[in-house]
């Protein structure tokens, strides 16, 4: 068990995700003082911001410091963003002195590495956004070149939006079961749960951003309906709610996604609905093909029904089917995920 103490408790989320990355299976508990494991802390105000992380474990004991400056003028988004960097930087440099390793993405957590490597060239410029993904973030030269070639086949579709296009997200926040590893804002839905009022709510929220975005004159690229598990949703409910979306939404005509998820709440009637809508992209998601993961993780299904609800959209004539799968589940190890694979 590692203990944690911050003085700024809006990142330490934040700060243990960069723990993680050097420890196995340690449970990071919150510490009420200084006197904990780790501590991380950031002080200053104005232009300068001051990190300094100690770490003191059986592993050994480091100190970290880093300094960052706030731009004039900066907002509170772009003020939290710096902050966060900066107790997250002295934090992993702390671990990685202890621990004796440097993980190959770096301190990078919680952001596509290619998409910050995006955000910075075009903030930065070429030159200054290499610097900062291997001396600021300590990535990698193998990963900094593969997150630059991924950026490069990207970098034409990019370049084929404009900014006048808007992609809509749709979100039903409801499960048949809460996962183990899962960290998303989403519940379990029962016999109690007002799915009825959520709907109502939603299809409000639909007509007004539709009507913003209408007034702004946007068109719309690409629609997805994710979760949560959109398919937790009766074949009524699916139906009433796509029908009012592409109402609002009259004249889509881009790629259509549901995340229909969980092999356990596809069933034909479902894909029935979401084929009279003309949905283009299905996500069928078995996460592991081990159906003693499966168990574990609280899924409700087998390996055995991932096949069968693949084959089931494939007889409906769904040709775009993407299939989710993790990297090191509670108990996996690369045989495991070999399984998974073939």
């Amino acid at each position: 068990m590692i203990s944690l103490y911050t003085n700024k408790t809006e990142y330490i989320a934040d700060i243990a995700d960069e723990l993680r990355l050097f420890l196995a299976k340690e449970e990071i508990t919150e510490a009420e003082n200084a006197a904990a494991d780790v501590c991380v802390t950031l002080e200053g105000s104005g232009t300068e911001r001051h990190a300094r992380a100690q770490v003191n474990t059986e592993k050994g004991m480091a100190v970290y410091e880093w300094d960052c400056v706030i731009p004039q003028g900066a907002d509170a988004l772009e003020i939290k963003r710096r902050e966060k960097r900066a107790v997250k930087i002295a934090a992993f440099r702390a671990m990685a002195n202890v621990y004796g390793f440097m993980p190959p993405w770096g301190s990078l957590t919680g952001i596509r590495p290619t998409r910050l490597l995006r955000e910075l060239r075009m903030r930065y410029g070429e030159a200054e956004a290499i610097r900062m993904m291997q001396q600021d973030f300590d990535v990698s030269e193998e990963k900094l070149a593969l997150a630059k070639t991924i950026n490069a086949v990207q970098q034409p579709i990019l370049d084929s939006q404009t900014e006048k296009d808007a992609d809509i997200y749709i979100g039903i926040p409801f499960c048949a079961s809460r996962c183990l590893y899962c960290s998303f804002a989403s519940q379990v839905r029962t016999k109690k749960t007002d799915m009825a009022a959520y709907l109502a709510a939603l299809k409000k929220d639909i007509t007004l951003g539709s009507a913003i975005l209408k007034q702004a004159g946007r068109k719309i690229r690409a629609m997805y309906i994710g979760g949560g598990t959109p398919t937790v949703l009766t074949a009524d409910e699916l139906d009433g709610l796509i029908a009012h979306a592409l109402e609002a939404y009259a004249g889509f005509d881009g790629e259509f996604t549901v995340e229909a998820g969980r092999p356990d709440t596809i069933t034909k009637e479902k894909l029935g609905v979401l084929k009279k809508y003309g949905v283009s992209r299905l996500s069928v998601n078995p996460q592991t093909m081990n159906d003693a993961t499966l168990e574990l993780i609280g899924r409700s299904h087998k390996s055995a029904d991932i096949i069968a609800a693949f084959a089931m959209a494939r007889d409906m004539d769904f040709d775009n089917i993407n299939m989710d799968v993790i990297a090191g589940l509670p108990g996996e190890h690369a045989a495991d995920m070999e399984h998974t694979l073939d």
